[in-house]
């Protein structure tokens, strides 16, 4: 059951970010929330509570049958936050978010879709058939694939060539987990977006939250069609908010 949301001293929401996973995309959402937010000074700015827990095993590891279980960690990042005070919880990984319903039951906060509101901006203006550039675990859950298809759109993932340059970029010795952001990465990225466009893709999800650390959405590298999903859920997270703070209120 997911607790009753509860919001700071001065009757503020508390904005819990589960990150770490990796790092460096926990920043770049935070600064999405931070860059987003309508705020004329400081105290305009949301109540947010970031653990960041890079120690939580590998998602697409386990999800590919070769690393420890995720979850046990992830809902006590969850639990931790929950005890922290915060309303609800965000979590800028889109592997991760492959077990949100569980994580949300089992730490007792509600947890953002992340994967809902993703699929729902790359299907916006009625792109049915929508690229996936993500992780190989993120793929072989077909969390993404499933939540398309019930949107009425079909994806359209990676050959397995195309795959395995995304994980480089991703996993590589100078992919972003390893903290290069430049290099090869970029121009590889390039070519497998090109390739999925040439195939019929309307739109590509940038459905590794890795992936706009090296371009981000509106770079040319993604033609035009990308849609980045840490902006979407930053976006929805300050609504919420807002939302919850209005209603708390009445």
């Amino acid at each position: 059951m997911v607790a009753k949301a509860k919001s700071g001293s001065i009757g503020e929401p508390i904005v819990g970010i589960l990150g770490g996973m990796g790092p460096s995309a926990t920043a770049a959402f935070y600064e999405h929330l931070i860059m987003m937010t309508d705020a004329r000074n400081d105290q305009e700015h949301l109540h947010v509570v970031i653990d960041s827990f890079p120690q939580i095993p590998d998602r697409t590891d386990f999800l590919l049958g070769t690393g420890e279980d995720p979850r046990p960690a992830m809902i006590l990042g969850l639990e931790r936050l929950r005890a922290a005070g915060c309303a609800f919880a965000v979590i800028p990984c889109n592997t991760a978010n492959v077990f949100r319903v569980e994580l949300s039951e089992g730490a007792g906060i509600e947890v953002v879709d992340w994967i809902g509101l993703a699929t729902a901006a790359a299907t916006d203006g009625g792109n049915a058939r929508v690229g996936i550039l993500a992780t190989s675990g993120t793929l072989s859950s077909g969390v993404y694939q499933r939540a398309l298809e019930d949107a009425g759109a079909t994806a359209i993932p990676p050959n397995p060539g195309e795959q395995a340059v995304i994980m480089n970029a991703i996993y590589g010795p100078d992919g972003v987990k390893a903290g290069n952001r430049t290099g090869s990465a970029r121009d590889d990225l390039g070519l497998v977006a090109a390739n999925l466009v040439g195939r019929g893709a309307q739109s590509l999800l940038l459905a590794c939250t890795e992936l706009p650390l090296v371009a981000h959405e509106d770079d040319s590298i993604w033609g035009g069609v990308g849609v980045d999903p840490s902006t979407v859920v930053a976006r929805a997270v300050i609504q919420t908010a807002h939302r919850w703070k209005s209603q708390s209120r009445d």
